[in-house]
This record gives C-alpha cells, sequence and structure tokens, in this order.
C-alpha cells in the first residue's frame, strides 16, 4: 500500500486546480457554438434525447389539458386528437440501445434551454471539466496533491480527451462516472470497516450510473471485481473478512438503480394501454439486450472480416497522433512503472488503462474507446514523475524530470490547440435546402440529415430503382445529399455478408452513383471531419484499413470531403422516367375490349 502522501498548500492546491480548470476550458469550450454532432452515434444520441423531450413535453401538454377538462367540465380533452397531437409533436426517434442515461444529461440540457443540436456537445464539455476535476481526487487520493495536479493538467490539455469533450458522444461523462468509482473503490479498501461498506455502496451507484450511460461498463466493471476478489482471497483465513458484506455493496445499489431506470418504461406501458395504443418504445432491459446481441453479432462478423494483429497498434498510434509522441511515451512509461511498483493501487489503475485497450484492439479498436483509458495513463504518469523528481531524488534527476514536465506540458498545449477542429457541413446544405425547395431529402448518410434537418424530412433507407426515386421525387423530396459516399459505402459493402440485404444495398449504391454521375451539384459546402483521424478510426475497425482509408481522403480531399447537394428535378430533366402504365383489368363481356 502507498504511504500516505504529504499534502501541498490548500490555498496553493486550490489555486492551481483552478488554473488547470481555466485552462482547460479553453479548448473545449471555444466556438462551440459552431460544433455538432457528425458520427452516427452522436446524431442517435440527439435524436433518442430529442424524442423523449418533446414526447414527455407533449404528454404533459395533454395532460394540462385533461385536467382543465375536469376542473372546468368543459369538453376539451379528445382522446384522437391528444393522440394525434402527442404523436405530431414528438420529433426525432425511439431509443434503442440501452444508452439511457446519456439522453437524461442531454435531455437536462434541453430542459436549461439549450435544444439546439450542439446540445450533446456542451453537455461533454462540461463534463470535460468534471473530467478534469475528478482526475485530481483521484490523484490526490493515491499520490497526493501534486501529482493530482500533474495528472489533471495532463488531462486538460490532452488532445484525444479535448478532442471528445467537444464531440456529442457520451465517452466523456462515461469517464467522470468511472472516475468517480475509482475514488470510491480506493476509498472503499482504504476506510474503517463501517465506512468502507459507505463507499462500496457510492462505488456501485457510480457504476450503476456509468451503465446506464452505456452498457460498455461491463468492461471496467469487470476489473473492479476482479480486485474485489483478489481482496477477499487475501484476507482469507483472518478473523475479519467482510467479503459478503462487500460484495453486496458493491452489487446491490446498482442493480437497484438500474431497476429503477426500467420502471418508467412500465409507466409509459401502462398510459399506452390506457389509451388502446402499441408502445413505440423497449423497455430499458430490452434495450440492453437488443444492444449487446446487435453489437456481439456485429463484432463477431467485423472481427472475422478484419481482425489482424496490425490493430494492437490502433491506441498507441491514435494517443501518438493525438497527444503527442512524448506524452504518449510518458502514459505507458507510467503503465510500467505501476506494474513493476506492485502495489494493489497501481495494478488497479494499470488494468483500468490497459485491459480495455487490449480487448477492444481484439474486438473492435473505435477511437472513442481509448477515451477513459487516457485518464488512467495520465494518473499513472503523474505518479512516475513526482516519484522521480520528489524530495531525496539528486538536484540533477530533479531538474530533469522538472524540464521533462514542461516539455509534457508545452505538448499538451500544442495537441490541445489541434483538437478544435472545424464542424460539419450539414448545418449549411440543410440551410440551403430550406432557403430553396424544401429540407425534404435523400441523403448518403441518413442519420446525419435526420439529426439536422429533422427526421420527418429524410427517408432511413436508401432508394433501390428508379420508380423509388421517382416516388421520393414526386412526395417532395427534391434533393440528394451525398457525403463520404464511398468510404461509408466501401466499408458497409464490405461487411455486409453476401445475400438479398447485399443485394439491395449494391442497387442503391447504383442508384446514387448516377445521381452523382449524371447532373452537377447544385450546391457544396466542405465537410472537415471527413479528413479527421480518429473518425476514420471509428467508421472502420482495422488499422490497415484505416491508414488506407485516411491516406486514400488525403490523395482525393477534393472528391472525398466536401457536402454536395443534387436536385432532383435537373436529374429527371435530363433522364425523364415514365411511371410504367397500370395493367390492363381482365376484359368482361359486353366491354369495348372484348
Amino acid at each position: 500500500m502507498n504511504p500516505s502522501p504529504k499534502k501541498a498548500s490548500p490555498f496553493l492546491t486550490i489555486g492551481l486546480l483552478l488554473l488547470i480548470l481555466g485552462v482547460g476550458a479553453v479548448p473545449r469550450f471555444y466556438a462551440l457554438d459552431e460544433a455538432g454532432p457528425f458520427v452516427a452515434d452522436e446524431c442517435d444520441y440527439y435524436l433518442e434525447s430529442q424524442y423523449i423531450y418533446t414526447g414527455l413535453s407533449a404528454i404533459f401538454d395533454s395532460f394540462r389539458l385533461l385536467l382543465e377538462q375536469r376542473r372546468t367540465g368543459e369538453d376539451v380533452w379528445k382522446r384522437e386528437e391528444q393522440l394525434q397531437y402527442i404523436e405530431e409533436n414528438t420529433l426525432g426517434k425511439s431509443p434503442w440501445r440501452a444508452r439511457i442515461g446519456h439522453n437524461y444529461l442531454l435531455i437536462l440540457g434541453m430542459v436549461l434551454g439549450n435544444q439546439a443540436i450542439n446540445v450533446g456537445n456542451y453537455v461533454s464539455a462540461v463534463f470535460g471539466l468534471l473530467t478534469i476535476l475528478a482526475t485530481f481526487l483521484l490523484g490526490r487520493t493515491l499520490y497526493g496533491d501534486k501529482a493530482g495536479l500533474l495528472a489533471a493538467a495532463l488531462i486538460a490539455l490532452s488532445g484525444f480527451d479535448v478532442v471528445y469533450s467537444r464531440s456529442a458522444l457520451l465517452e466523456v461523462d462515461l469517464n467522470f462516472f468511472l472516475l468517480l468509482a475509482a475514488l470510491c473503490y480506493v476509498n472503499s479498501r482504504r476506510a474503517t470497516a463501517g465506512r468502507a461498506l459507505l463507499w462500496g455502496c457510492l462505488t456501485s451507484l457510480a457504476l450503476g450510473v456509468s451503465f446506464l450511460i452505456v452498457y460498455r461498463t461491463l468492461v471496467p466493471l469487470f476489473v473492479f471485481w476482479l480486485f474485489e476478489v483478489q481482496l477477499a482471497v487475501s484476507n482469507r483465513g483472518r478473523e475479519e473478512n467482510p467479503w459478503l458484506a462487500r460484495s453486496l455493496a458493491l452489487a446491490l445499489p446498482m442493480f437497484l438503480l438500474l431497476l429503477v431506470a426500467e420502471l418508467p418504461y412500465y409507466v409509459g406501458f401502462m398510459a399506452a394501454k390506457m389509451l388502446s395504443v402499441v408502445p413505440p418504445f423497449m423497455t430499458y432491459f430490452q434495450q440492453v439486450l437488443t444492444s449487446i446481441i446487435f453489437v456481439g453479432g456485429y463484432c463477431l462478423t467485423a472481427t472475422q472480416k478484419v481482425s489482424e494483429f496490425a490493430n494492437f497498434l490502433s491506441f498507441p498510434y491514435l494517443f501518438w497522433k493525438m497527444n503527442g509522441p512524448l506524452v504518449t511515451l510518458t502514459l505507458f512509461a507510467g503503465c510500467a512503472y505501476a506494474l513493476w511498483k506492485r502495489s494493489w493501487e497501481d495494478i488497479f489503475l494499470a488494468a483500468l488503462f490497459l485491459f480495455p485497450l487490449l480487448l477492444f484492439s481484439i474486438v473492435q479498436p473505435r477511437a472513442r474507446y481509448g477515451s477513459f483509458a487516457i485518464c488512467m495513463g495520465a494518473l499513472l504518469a503523474a505518479r512516475l514523475l513526482w516519484d522521480f523528481t520528489g524530495k531525496g531524488r539528486s538536484q540533477r534527476l530533479r531538474a530533469l524530470g522538472a524540464l521533462l514536465i514542461a516539455l509534457l506540458l508545452a505538448e499538451g498545449v500544442w495537441y490541445s490547440r489541434k483538437a478544435i477542429m472545424e464542424p460539419p457541413g450539414y448545418s449549411q446544405a440543410v440551410g440551403f435546402m430550406q432557403a430553396h425547395k424544401g429540407v425534404k431529402h435523400i441523403s448518403s448518410y441518413p442519420i446525419a440529415s435526420a439529426a439536422y434537418a429533422g427526421s420527418p424530412h429524410v427517408p432511413l433507407t436508401w432508394p433501390e430503382n428508379e420508380a423509388e426515386l421517382y416516388a421520393l421525387y414526386q412526395d417532395g423530396y427534391h434533393y440528394v445529399l451525398m457525403d463520404f459516399i464511398e468510404i461509408a459505402l466501401d466499408r458497409f459493402y464490405y461487411l455486409v455478408p453476401e445475400g438479398p440485404k447485399k443485394e439491395r444495398l449494391k442497387r442503391s449504391r447504383e442508384v446514387m452513383t448516377r445521381i452523382k454521375e449524371t447532373i452537377s451539384p447544385a450546391f457544396v459546402c466542405p465537410n472537415p471531419p471527413v479528413a479527421y483521424l480518429h473518425n476514420v478510426f471509428e467508421v472502420n475497425h482495422n488499422f490497415t484499413m484505416s491508414m488506407e482509408f485516411f491516406k486514400r481522403i488525403q490523395d482525393h480531399a477534393d472528391v472525398l470531403m466536401p457536402i454536395r447537394v443534387y436536385d432532383l428535378e435537373d436529374y429527371f430533366r435530363k433522364r425523364p422516367y415514365a411511371p410504367p402504365s397500370a395493367p390492363l383489368q381482365d376484359a368482361v363481356p359486353g366491354s369495348p375490349r372484348s
């Protein structure tokens, strides 16, 4: 067990922490009004949160009208009218991937007044600052104030963390609650018996909230329980070994919290039954099960096709490119040092750093999955640096350590500045369509278009033939928006197994390509995120393929990066479409055709 470190002056510590938080806020909030979702999951989160927020708002409006009818006796609440009102005013799409905790945070942002599409970006930025604070608290508890401040500074200036603190993904709020869980767990193993159980319950609640954000918490949860088993085994044979009480403290609050999360769905089911309608959503546990089956099946399919040993290079390479070489080397050096020191706290952090990286390198090395490891790596790096620059070390070694810290912070300033990236171009494209023939359009990236233009205005599937394309045009879909269609279709086409689905995709691909080759775009705007390295690693779960696509984007940026909007009126002017005549009815005796 590490000895209790000496604490620095509280005023100096608080002052430096506030300075670090202020520095960290700059790259996280700078020009965030222009940001918006881009990766498909970001758009999903926004649409799901919008669905809950607008649906509940419509239901509350209807309920107030019902109360008014009860109070006044007037016949103002009519069932069919109210059902239609609720349906028309519920926007977005029903949640289905068991990320309800993150949805609630976005809904809170909407309640506080930010109903714009960038609400998720602001939620992430706020939790980005809270993650810096949580990193400090955990580092302070384990290694002292100075190490905690250095770890917080490394996170504040981490390009990797800044990228996800500016995105609308759920990684940063997940990181915050996992850090809280780690902090509570460390305290549970250091505290006296009574308080240990209280800290254990708080650990369980933090893990429960993180599970509500995304079930991927199962990965670090495995590490927590592994160390709890280690503690029980190490106490075996002792007179006091409260393994059962600790196990219950770690398990029950989390389980009860998940049950509470399930209850609103049953209230919704009862309300739907009273109104004699079919509920348009799954319960939380249904979502968890569906998502695990869906993602698990996809991982098995994708892994068979794109698995390679080079995938283990994905996260080190991304850390190197997004944090800088010096920071990356220090992260892994800190991990090696922790394994060498062999205290349970050091190995606990090292396991939380390494285990997700190794597991996801095998299963699905998406860039975002390295986000939590950065926090653990910052703590391990800070522990290493302060051990080698603290009292008792030679003057030369301390000077060398101070120089290294200065270089790390300078590198952090450079890479956190680079992490402030240009926003996607969907706002411009949707603005053009809205100013001309309306926002109803077909999109090569339907979920992104649905987030920016509204889900009723974008079909979620591509037309398979000219007849379907013409039918959509007749229904008011005057535009076709094409984004990084070559990359998206190549990737999905490669992973889809042979069969009817792949044949449909092939036909749709031919239709979209034909449009692009037949007419010139009516509007073009840049879409810089296509060329971001981490986005390439989001859509390609393979190191070699990602590097090839990244090079392809750089070599053909003028073709692959812009958003292009095509006018279907121009298309059908150049390729007139005549719908097939209705088939003749069978002739009957005495008719002119008999």
